[in-house]
């Protein structure tokens, strides 16, 4: 669900919990049929906020995507443990990071303060 469905599920959300709001009579209402189009009113209402804040607050993979394997850390890397062989493993890791972090990119992924998201 994208920002835009979401803002609009909040906005008829907003309007139908509103009118059902400002019709509801606490003393109750004369009319069967008019009472129970406020309650669906105000249901329909509730529903349709959480609905678009849940669409609005939830980052998911976009359609098409794959989720990414867990690897298995190279068992090759962990041996050694000179300083020459840790600068190496350092070396070999820093470049596999930057890897990851150009294909997250090339996916739509975005790094905000530390944290991965989707736009």
């Amino acid at each position: 669900m994208n920002k835009k469905t979401s803002l609009l599920l909040c906005a008829i959300g907003a309007i139908s919990l509103s009118w059902g709001s400002l019709n509801f009579e606490y003393d109750g209402i004369d009319s069967t049929t008019f009472a129970i189009a406020i309650a669906i009113s105000m249901a329909l209402g509730i529903y349709l906020i959480v609905c678009g804040m849940y669409g609005l607050f939830n980052n998911k993979i976009k359609k098409g995507e794959k989720p990414m394997a867990k690897t298995k850390p190279n068992k090759e890397l962990l041996k050694g443990n000179t300083s020459v062989d840790l600068m190496k493993q350092e070396k070999e890791l820093e470049s596999l990071l930057a890897e990851v972090k150009k294909q997250l990119i090339e996916k739509g992924w975005i790094n905000k303060n530390g944290s991965w998201g989707v736009e």
